[in-house]
């Protein structure tokens, strides 16, 4: 699990104005990279992708509060 949002932030800056668009964020929380219109977002949407292992991407309610979640629907 990736929060992107962070990776975003880091890249360029903590003001959202100069990050991607909703719709390209969000294509990428969806793993559709052809949707993506910004060329950094897409490389990297498309190599979560392309991964031999499961990735999933989003923001910080993907990697807090789902992640607890799951864990606690997982327990037997």
């Amino acid at each position: 699990m990736v929060d992107t949002r962070v990776l975003l932030a880091h890249r360029l800056g903590a003001d959202e104005r100069r990050w991607p668009p909703d719709e390209d964020r969000f294509a990428s929380d969806l793993l559709l990279p052809d949707r993506v219109g910004h060329p950094w977002l897409r490389a990297l949407t498309a190599a979560a992708l392309e991964a031999p292992i499961p990735v999933l991407l989003g923001g910080h309610t993907l990697v807090g509060p789902a992640l607890r979640l799951l864990a606690r629907t997982a327990r037997p």
